[in-house]
């Protein structure tokens, strides 16, 4: 349907005082040069104008006085910027930010709700105008510009070629972000979001000058997905618990197998009510190493129906950083493929009097380290006897000058590390010092039945969190902690960046048979690309490991379409027919200049 609207309609008023002076022109009289003459009748249409000699005359009909009040009337409707309401995804400038998370791939329209977004926007492409500019941002775990903004057509069609949704959670925020960036000191420009609207609502996020637009895509939400998947160890063996939720409106019969080191232990059929929560728990042999879940019973969305979980102690790490906040240090944690991690401010009551603790490993990051139970503790900054240590009062740039050669330092230079303050300590019992300053021990390990590491300051009171020892130093510290198992298989999350020990190339081999090749700094791998479930296969030099990544993510899981967005404290409304707003100004000055022309050729024409 098209529709008429102005951008300023209030200009639309300025044409009342331009037709009454227009008007007012024609009505006053010319004046005239008095001249005497022998008669008038040799005038007689003059006659009647001689009479009424005041300054005002009868108002005539005059072509010429039409068209200026026409001229004037295009002038101001130019001014109002007339716009035509038009269906279509594309204005002069939009960047599409085009969800491929998880929840796009569900089967509830054909060929996928992926597959659906993916064809309107080379529909789009295809008949956008030769001045619109389109930019295509993908809305994965790291989201990324799949094409500039740029009106070619071609090398759009190309990229969106290579495109594929994954298994992983979404980073919409990101991605609006990144829109935002590109268009929003830009007048008209819109931000087009294709997406189900199954992600987290989105803040710190404003759009500028352009409009947020939002196409939702999908229709229904029968689904059933994994919540939970353990063991722990019995009398009996290993007991484990399944955890499922139905996410659909209606009752579901699921059947879920359990794999024990790939062979099939239990299998069962699970009614699930509507939105509603379950489980089961079963029997795994003693010696299980790796535990598989699968549903069996197919409905909209795939990538939620297997699960994975290992059984190695080792190969899972719980972690609890106390701290008033460092991403720098979180961030490293969570490269680390074995780390639960858990983040709070100050240590609970319940860890505190704990005599067995639930994490591995607590991190004090500025905070005074107290007495815990985990197997090791790490702290930086502020030291107390709790950490094998004395504290002789503070130091200030500090310049490090020997280190001794062990694990916790392998590929760690801390010789670089300009440190601006810290506190000095002095090691006692059985702590040792691994890196000495100008001003004392910078780090120090007491090697007992708990582990504890001390660094004498804290990472945001230096440069080390922007050199490439810190992540080196974490991994280290985690591998020191699970007795420097670096091999054997790993469990991931899909999506999550990960690193690995590697000093040459990666290959991993990826579920569907084929491989990407990931470099190496000399000491680590980030490994990215982990972000479809399944088995992978990591190779380093001629060693390899399995890989086995889930997705983990009730909101993923969750795909009932969301009729609106809550992006930047505000709401999106779904627009089931998108429109654009084509602009016709410039035809009205056209007109306006034409109407001039024909008002000139008129006057002259009498003349």
């Amino acid at each position: 349907m098209v529709q008429l609207n102005f951008q300023y309609p209030a200009n639309l008023l300025w044409f009342l005082p331009l037709a009454a002076v227009i008007t007012s022109l024609y009505l006053l009289r010319m004046r005239r040069i008095d001249m005497r003459v022998p008669a008038t009748f040799l005038w007689p249409s003059q006659t009647e104008e001689i009479r009424a000699n005041s300054l005002f005359q009868k108002l005539r009909f005059s072509w010429l006085m039409v068209l200026q009040l026409l001229a004037a009337l295009a002038l101001c409707v130019a001014f109002a910027k007339p716009q035509m309401r038009q269906a279509g995804l594309l204005g002069e400038t939009t960047v599409i930010v085009l969800d491929t998370s998880a929840s796009m791939k569900s089967t509830d329209v054909s060929p996928s709700r992926f597959g659906q977004a993916l064809d309107l926007v080379k529909q789009a492409i295809a008949t956008g105008g030769a001045n619109d500019r389109v930019a295509l941002i993908e809305a994965g775990a790291i989201p990324k510009v799949a094409f500039s903004l740029s009106n070619d057509p071609s090398k759009q069609r190309d990229a969106l070629a290579k495109i594929r949704p994954s298994d992983t959670e979404g980073n919409m925020g990101e991605a609006l972000r990144l829109a935002s960036a590109l268009v929003s000191s830009l007048e008209s420009a819109r931000i087009l979001v294709l997406s189900d609207g199954c992600f987290k609502k989105v803040e710190n996020f404003s759009p500028g000058k352009a409009s947020v637009v939002y196409k939702s895509i999908g229709s229904r939400q029968e689904n059933v997905g994994f919540t939970a998947l353990g063991a722990s160890k019995t009398n009996r063996g290993n007991e484990v618990y399944v955890g499922l939720k139905n996410y659909g409106l209606n009752q579901a019969q699921v059947g879920v197998d359990v794999f024990a080191d790939g062979k099939i232990v239990f299998t069962t059929k699970q009614t699930m009510q509507s939105q509603k929560s379950g489980g089961f728990s079963c029997l795994a042999p003693a010696g299980a190493k790796l535990l598989e879940a699968r549903i069996t019973t197919k409905d909209l969305l795939e990538s939620d129906n297997y699960s994975v979980t290992s059984l190695d102690p080792n190969a899972s790490l719980s972690v609890l950083m106390v701290s008033n906040g460092n991403p720098f240090l979180e961030r490293a944690l969570l490269l680390d493929s074995r780390v639960q991690l858990d983040r709070a401010e100050a240590l609970t009551v319940e860890e505190k009097s704990a005599k067995e603790s639930k994490y591995d490993l607590v991190i004090f990051d500025g905070v005074a380290a107290e007495p815990v139970a985990s197997r090791a503790v790490l702290s930086f900054g502020k030291v107390s006897p709790v950490n094998g240590v004395e504290s002789l009062g503070s130091m200030s740039r500090p310049e490090v000058t020997t280190s001794v050669e062990h694990p916790l330092l392998r590929g760690v230079d801390f010789r670089s590390v300009y440190i601006e303050n810290g506190q000095r300590m002095k090691p006692i019992g059985g702590t040792k010092t691994l890196v000495e300053s100008s001003a004392g021990p910078i780090l120090v390990l007491d090697d007992g039945d708990q582990k504890r590491i001390t660094c004498a300051f804290e990472p945001l009171n230096s440069d080390f969190p922007l050199q490439v020892s810190f992540p080196i130093f974490i991994s280290n510290t985690l591998d020191y902690l699970s007795s420097g198992s670096v091999e054997g298989d790993k469990v991931v999350s899909t999506g999550v960046p990960f690193s690995i020990r590697a000093s040459k190339e990666v290959v991993l081999g990826t579920p569907d048979g084929g491989s990407i090749s990931v470099p190496s700094n000399g000491t680590n791998a980030v490994i990215r690309e982990a972000d479809s479930v399944g088995k992978y296969k990591l190779t380093v030099g001629d060693k390899t490991s399995n890989l086995f990544a889930a997705m983990r993510s009730t909101t993923e899981s969750d795909i009932a379409v969301r009729p609106d967005l809550v992006v930047g404290g505000g709401k999106v409304k779904a627009l089931q027919t998108p429109f654009r707003l084509q602009e016709y100004w410039r035809w009205v000055v056209v007109l306006c200049l034409m109407i001039l022309a024909g008002e000139w050729w008129l006057f002259a024409r009498k003349s």
